[in-house]
């Protein structure tokens, strides 16, 4: 089977598989790699191989490291400013979320109901998201209760 990209295209495929395999692998040694981990990486490095074929080579670097191909700082720089906005929207939601969700816990079972719930859930953090995009960490201050 052949497929056939477009420079564009391959250039969105060299900075979807650098995604994909820094989001997969990222936290981990190469020995840590679950099997999925390994394929990804594994596929990253057949993409990357062909980045000179599809017009794409100043993407990824001329030399290999211990053979294997290395993206260039473009590629790079792109993709982690992706993954930069992504894990501060990814951390402001989530905190959001679960500040709702500790604060509906807190309600008296009276004042719940699994369908009210949600939607309390809901309310509670978009006000959160309100205050943290207004103030960022700010106004956030850990109390021991004890």
């Amino acid at each position: 089977m052949t497929i056939d990209f477009t420079e564009k295209q391959f250039r969105t495929l060299l900075k979807a598989i650098y995604w994909a395999e820094w989001l997969k692998n990222n936290d981990k040694l190469e020995e840590e790699f679950d099997d999925d981990g390994v394929e990804i990486a594994g596929l990253e490095q057949y993409v990357y191989s062909h980045a000179k074929e599809f017009g794409c080579g100043d993407l990824i670097e001329p030399e290999t490291i211990e053979g294997e191909y290395i993206p260039a700082g473009e590629l790079e720089d792109g993709a982690m400013e992706a993954i930069l906005e992504f894990e501060d929207y990814v951390f402001w939601s989530e905190l959001a979320e679960r500040m709702a969700q500790r604060d509906l816990e807190e309600l008296p079972e009276s004042e719940r109901t699994p369908l009210t719930e949600y939607f309390q859930a809901e309310e509670l953090a978009e006000r959160y998201m309100g205050e943290f995009e207004t103030n960022g960490l700010e106004n956030l201050r850990l109390i021991i209760k004890e």
